[in-house]
């Protein structure tokens, strides 16, 4: 199975989201043979963590459009489960348009 796990982790934010998901992706990895692959905007930290154990998928902040680029790092890692672990503003019709593909 295929999965994306959207999140980010900076100084600002703080890494707990990333932890948390890392562990989770561990998880699914290990002990359920999943694929895993990261969606991360902006945040080196998160994205260097990340990207030494999972692949990680990064926006073009400079024509930035989230429901867009939520479904192209969906086709791109053929993920069949999102997992978001962000407080981002993903509108109810945002999600149930991606939730539909």
């Amino acid at each position: 199975m295929n999965v994306l796990i959207r999140c980010d982790g900076s100084l600002e934010i703080g890494m707990g989201h990333i932890i948390r998901c890392l562990a989770l992706a561990d998880e699914l990895h290990e002990n359920h043979n999943c694929s895993i692959h990261f969606a991360i905007r902006k945040s080196e930290l998160g994205i260097t963590k990340v990207e030494s154990s999972y692949p990680v998928l990064t926006s073009n902040e400079k024509a930035y459009d989230y429901e867009k680029w939520i479904l192209e790092c969906i086709r791109k890692s053929r993920a069949q489960v999102l997992i978001l672990d962000v407080r981002d503003n993903l509108s109810k019709s945002e999600l149930l348009s991606i939730k539909s593909i």
